[in-house]
């Protein structure tokens, strides 16, 4: 049988051992608890690092994307300058030749006689020159008063320009700067502008 010192002994490790177990359970439910905060931490730290991660990849794959269609528009927009050049040049190598046919008539001889006569007015008073091409030049009146200079198809399609040098100005009936200024005014109304 047991002593009461026994009994005394038992009881008292008996509530030793108990408070021990309630300590220990304490103890590892805080080592838990910080465990799961660091945890948790660790995770918001590796998540935060992802999406920071993800955004930047996601800003790179917008920016290449960007650049693949800007450098497809511009691609785009040299194919579509190319193509515009082609468009007006075929129509004004088309314009130049039908001028050359129209200079080789009758009516463009005495068109040009009167508009040799209208610039040598408009000119006025002073020492004036005619720019002609050697085609051309047989429609000079020589009796106008004014001197004849005959220059190169290549620049000159036909037409006539006139200059006052002693006044400094100049009047210009030429077909090359008719036909310029009427593809300057064709790019503008075509549409086929670029912007």
């Amino acid at each position: 049988m047991e002593t009461g010192m026994e009994n005394k002994l038992k009881k008292f490790s008996g509530t030793i051992l108990k408070d021990a177990e309630v300590m220990r359970n304490k103890i590892e439910e805080e080592t838990q608890r910080e465990r799961q905060a660091r945890i948790s931490a660790k995770e918001d730290e590796f998540l935060a690092d992802a999406y920071m991660n993800i955004q930047r990849n996601i800003t790179q794959i917008q920016k290449e994307d960007n650049e693949r269609v800007l450098h497809a528009e511009l691609e785009a927009r040299k194919t579509l300058f190319k193509k515009r050049e082609q468009i007006i040049d075929s129509v004004f190598a088309l314009a130049e030749e039908k001028v050359r046919e129209y200079m080789k008539t009758a009516e463009y001889k005495q068109k040009l006689a009167a508009k040799i006569s209208s610039a040598l007015d408009e000119l006025g008073e002073g020492t004036k020159t005619v720019y002609l091409t050697d085609a051309d030049a047989d429609v000079f009146d020589a009796a106008c008063g004014a001197k004849l200079e005959c220059v190169a198809e290549k620049d000159f399609i036909g037409g006539v320009k006139a200059v006052n040098t002693d006044r400094d100005i100049a009047v210009d009936y030429s077909y090359y700067e008719l036909l310029l200024s009427e593809r300057n005014s064709f790019l503008q109304k075509s549409g086929l502008t670029l912007s």
